[in-house]
């Protein structure tokens, strides 16, 4: 997989704070605006544009599940297909006793199915039976996290986002391409967290 310049500002940018209403006891589904995917130059602080036309990963909706056993969170995208050059998923959980997770899906040409990391909030890789799936017929993405990795908490909540990248047609000189988007809000920061959800 090519390697992804500036993943780790860009997750640290991603990932911020606020709340948003429950849809209920033990889960909240975010449902997000279509046609806001923001596109800007990987490494280029000049600011983003919205692409309402970009599909491919345009989040619908995305459902936060807590469970007796785990904590399931599934996104809706508009697309998922094979296309570009590095896809990432961006999961952020906490915990009532500030507990932190990130979970990064990767994915993009010779790994499809996508892999995953888990870290601590010092950017530290915790191990923890984290499962993830990938359905680009569904246009699904599945991230499974056992309540253990997370000291088996009252309450959770959580913070989903996406980007991807593709080269520069045009001019193979140039940075990449990249898109950015989250179900939280049109903007391509995210400043949002779910509301705390009960375990079911």
């Amino acid at each position: 997989m090519p390697r992804f310049l500036g993943a780790s500002a860009l997750v640290t940018a991603l990932l911020c704070l606020a709340v948003v209403a429950p849809a209920g006891a033990n889960h909240v589904v975010v449902r997000d605006q279509r046609r806001d995917v923001s596109e800007s130059r990987v490494g280029d602080d000049a600011g983003t544009v919205v692409q309402s036309g970009i599909r491919e990963g345009d989040f619908i909706s995305t459902t936060f599940q807590h469970g007796r056993h785990s904590v399931v969170v599934t996104s809706r995208f508009r697309a998922l297909d094979h296309v570009g050059n590095h896809h990432a998923y961006f999961l952020r959980l906490e915990s009532g006793r500030h507990v932190y997770r990130d979970v990064t899906v990767q994915a993009g040409p010779d790994l499809w199915r996508g892999r995953h990391v888990v870290t601590d909030r010092r950017g530290d890789r915790v191990r923890c039976a984290v499962h993830h799936s990938i359905n680009y017929k569904l246009n699904v993405l599945r991230v499974v996290v056992p309540r253990s990795c997370l000291g088996g908490p009252r309450v959770v909540r959580g913070t989903a986002a996406t980007i991807w990248t593709r080269p520069d047609l045009d001019d193979s000189s140039q940075p990449d391409y990249l898109m950015v988007d989250n179900p939280h809000n049109t903007n391509p920061v995210v400043n949002s967290w779910t509301h705390w959800i009960a375990r079911g």
